[in-house]
């Protein structure tokens, strides 16, 4: 087909001028008329589609114009057409003659007849596809988690901030968002390494993958923390079912670098409220939901709540005042004795902390020591429960030098004791009170001990070797004693208060009694019996053989000075 010239001008100068910027432009350059077919094109234009004049003069612009963007090319034309607009400038893709989707910007100018009737467009073309592809890649960089591929916080907030807009409450249609919090997965980093860490996320992403609707979206916010935007939630209940689906994706271990990794979760989970849609928030209130799962035993999920919105609220608060109360000193140390059940002597205390608020009075220690596990103030509770305890003992120490020096149990929490500092902190406690590791006794609880049998064992040699003794507090509570005991072979097993307290319903319980108390004398440990309070209870712990005990029909926990005063002259001799 024959090349069209473009209208002619008044003067041959400017045609002249036109026609060589139009030729020898680096970029591309195309004429179209008002139908838009091709009048004129330049080299550089054919360049970027990988075509000779020929096969373009007469085209159709829509013709190598990528399908999805022909609205654009149609739309931008039409407005410059009808007056709104002399100029445009637009992004669209191409097809090369290769097949190739290539990137293009377009700056399109209309010419006007002298009657202002439109006579045709010229447009100026150039290939953006490595500028595109470069900026696509960042986009996707910022947008998404480097190791699993998953949308990162980022993209789920432009995601919710998306969905508020276009979510509609009069068609039913909610939003549910579920946190899912690994439980525990630091000792998966500290125990093998960060490497075998990521390959362990990898896996659990790709498990959760097989779970997500294809309408939903899934995130990694952080480091073992994970989110599941739910769309098109009708009901709580399906949110609910959602969250089984996901707990689902937990149930078989993660096979990774030769090694079998059984991997829990904790989740949150909240669905937007019709009256207050979608917003950003969501995320704050499935955190809390997901916080509450954690505090009621993990490997579960946990539905918001107002309520529990308050509670989360007030746990914060309790949370400031006692790092207030830690710094300022306001936390005491009050000892339980410990009695030999035999002839009633003190044998120990057991140390117990407690906190009297100005604003609340005295708060349950299984509250804020709840409250202090959910960071680094629980390892600094700790540490001041050890060294004060020890400081204590070694005083009563020095004023009874005539009768033998008690012991003093201290508790651990399960982050504390699978610190890979504890050894050195104890040892610097012991160093700096003189008190004999024999006269100290370590008390974890079973659910401490069992989270990781790997570390309970390498931690329980290390405090083998430092010559103290470690207690099991609350036996007989968890499912997998019996199967572990032998194993761990603690110094004390302490048996649960719930077992002494229910002797006066009926000689079943006197017989479970009996059971715990034979295999620990069996397995050559010492029993000890919490929360003794009647007199006929003692009675029937001396028949049953139990060693050591402690309770109210003793003494409750009382301050330093007053456990002094009992050493010297127990009140129930």
């Amino acid at each position: 087909m024959e090349e069209v010239d473009p209208p002619s001008r008044s003067s041959s100068e400017a045609e002249t001028r036109f026609r060589l910027a139009f030729e020898n432009n680096v970029s591309g350059m195309v004429i179209v008329d008002t139908e838009d077919r091709i009048l004129h094109v330049n080299s550089a234009f054919c360049k970027i589609l990988w075509s000779n004049t020929e096969e373009l003069l007469g085209k159709q612009i829509s013709s190598f114009t990528y399908a999805e963007d022909r609205q654009v090319t149609e739309e931008a034309h039409l407005r410059m057409l009808s007056g709104d607009l002399d100029q445009t400038t637009y992004q669209k893709r191409y097809v090369r003659k290769d097949g190739a989707i290539i990137w293009v910007e377009v700056s399109n100018g209309l010419v006007r007849g002298d009657n202002n009737e439109p006579l045709y467009l010229v447009a100026s073309i150039k290939d953006i596809t490595t500028e595109h592809n470069l900026h696509e890649q960042l986009d996707y960089q910022a947008h998404h988690d480097p190791l699993t591929g998953l949308a990162n916080r980022a993209l789920i907030e432009e995601l919710l901030t998306s969905l508020a807009e276009t979510t509609s409450v009069k068609d039913n249609k909610r939003v549910a968002v579920l946190i899912v919090d690994l439980d525990d997965f630091k000792d998966v980093n500290d125990t093998f390494g960060h490497r075998t860490g990521d390959s362990v996320i990898e896996a659990i992403a790709e498990r959760l993958k097989s779970v997500k609707r294809p309408q939903d979206t899934l995130g990694r916010l952080e480091g073992d923390e994970f989110v599941y935007i739910a769309t098109d939630i009708c009901s709580v209940d399906e949110a609910e079912k959602l969250a089984d689906e996901v707990l689902s994706a937990f149930q078989d271990p993660f096979n990774v670098e030769e090694e079998s990794f059984r991997q829990s979760a904790s989740i949150g989970v909240v669905v937007s409220n019709c009256d207050e849609g979608v917003s950003i928030d969501l995320i704050k209130s499935a955190d809390t939901a997901m916080y509450e799962a954690k505090r009621l035993g993990k490997a579960r999920w946990s539905l918001f709540t107002p309520q529990l919105a308050e509670e989360a609220l007030d746990r914060n608060r309790i949370h400031h005042e006692l790092w207030q109360a830690y710094s300022t000193g306001r936390l005491q140390m009050y000892y339980q004795p410990i009695v030999s059940l035999a002839t009633r002597d003190i044998v120990g205390f057991e140390a117990l902390m407690r906190w009297h608020s100005d604003k609340r009075g005295w708060v349950p220690p299984d509250l804020f020591i709840q409250v202090a596990e959910r960071d680094k103030l629980i390892l600094l509770l700790g540490s001041f429960a050890l060294e004060e305890s020890l400081k204590e003992l070694s005083e009563w120490v020095q004023k009874n030098t005539h009768r033998p020096a008690p012991y003093v149990s201290v508790n651990l929490s399960a982050r504390q004791f699978h610190s890979k500092e504890l050894a050195h902190s104890i040892q610097s406690a012991l160093d700096n009170s003189g008190i004999n590791p024999q006269n100290l006794v370590l008390e974890i609880t079973e659910t401490a001990a069992l989270s990781d049998l790997e570390s309970t064992s390498r931690t329980l040699a290390s405090l083998s070797d430092l010559g103290c003794t470690v207690a099991l507090d609350d036996f007989g509570t968890g499912y997998s004693s019996l199967s572990y005991l032998a194993k761990l072979h603690p110094n004390v097993i302490k048996i649960d208060r719930s077992f002494v307290s229910s002797l006066s319903t009926g000689s079943e319980n006197e017989i479970l009694l009996d059971c715990l108390g034979s295999l620990g004398h069996r397995l050559k440990m010492t029993v000890l019996a919490e929360g003794i309070e009647t007199e006929s209870e003692l009675d029937i712990l001396l028949e049953l053989g139990y060693d050591l005990g402690q309770g109210y029909l003793f003494s409750p926990a009382v301050p330093s000075t007053e456990a002094a005063r009992i050493l010297e002259s127990p009140p129930w001799k």
